[in-house]
C-alpha cells in the first residue's frame, strides 16, 4: 500500500499541482488511519524538504474512486487534511464508485465551506453503493449539499484572469436514488 501511495503521488514544481491517485485500490478503515494518512504526511514532509521547507500547492487532485471509501473513512481523511499544511489550495475530489451515503455529503458540505479550506473546483461522486435506508444518498441530501455550497461566500469562484465566475463542476450522473446530469454545482 505504501508503494502504491508513493507511485500515485505526484507534485509538479512548475504548476504547483499535487496529485494523489489511489483509484481501484481497496482500502479499509484501519488502512486509512494506519497507512494512508501517515504516508501522506510523510510525502508532504518529503516534498517540503525538496522545496526548501516550503510546499506551495495551487490545486490538489485526490482520486479515491473505487476504493471502498465509507463515510467514516472520508471523515477521517477530511479531518486530517486540515493538519497537513496544504489545506488552502483548490480541490478536485474524485470519490465515485464508493460506499458513501448522505452523511458524507453533510461532511463534505462542512469541509468545503470552512474558511481554512480552499475552494472545491470539482466533485465526482457518482455511482455510490452505500447502504440502503434513511442515510443513503437521496435527492434531498444532494440538494442540501448544493444549498450549503451556494450559501458560502467562496462560491461561485471568481477567476481574476478571465474576469468571470467559474462554477464548481460536479458530474453527478446517477447519485443515490436521483438522476442528475453533469451540471455546475453552483
Amino acid at each position: 500500500l505504501r508503494q502504491l501511495l508513493s507511485r500515485g503521488w505526484k507534485y509538479h514544481n512548475a504548476t504547483f499541482d499535487l496529485y494523489l491517485k489511489l483509484s481501484g485500490v481497496l482500502l479499509s478503515e484501519s488502512a486509512m488511519t494506519r497507512v494512508v494518512l501517515p504516508e501522506i504526511r510523510r510525502l508532504v514532509q518529503q516534498e517540503r524538504i525538496h522545496n526548501d521547507n516550503e510546499l506551495r500547492v495551487r490545486k490538489a487532485n485526490i482520486d479515491l474512486s473505487n476504493t471502498g471509501l465509507t463515510d467514516a473513512m472520508l471523515n477521517t481523511l477530511l479531518g486530517d487534511w486540515q493538519t497537513l499544511g496544504i489545506s488552502s489550495c483548490s480541490l478536485c475530489l474524485r470519490l465515485q464508485r464508493n460506499r458513501l451515503t448522505g452523511v458524507s455529503l453533510v461532511t463534505l458540505g462542512q469541509f468545503v465551506t470552512a474558511e481554512a479550506i480552499g475552494t472545491l473546483e470539482e466533485l465526482h461522486a457518482t455511482h455510490q453503493l452505500g447502504p440502503l435506508g434513511p442515510e443513503r444518498l437521496t435527492r434531498t441530501s444532494v440538494l442540501t449539499f448544493l444549498r450549503k455550497l451556494s450559501q458560502c461566500s467562496k462560491y461561485p469562484i471568481w477567476v481574476k484572469r478571465r474576469r468571470c465566475f467559474r462554477p464548481v463542476l460536479g458530474p453527478l450522473g446517477t447519485l443515490g436514488d436521483c438522476d442528475f446530469c453533469t451540471m455546475p454545482l453552483c
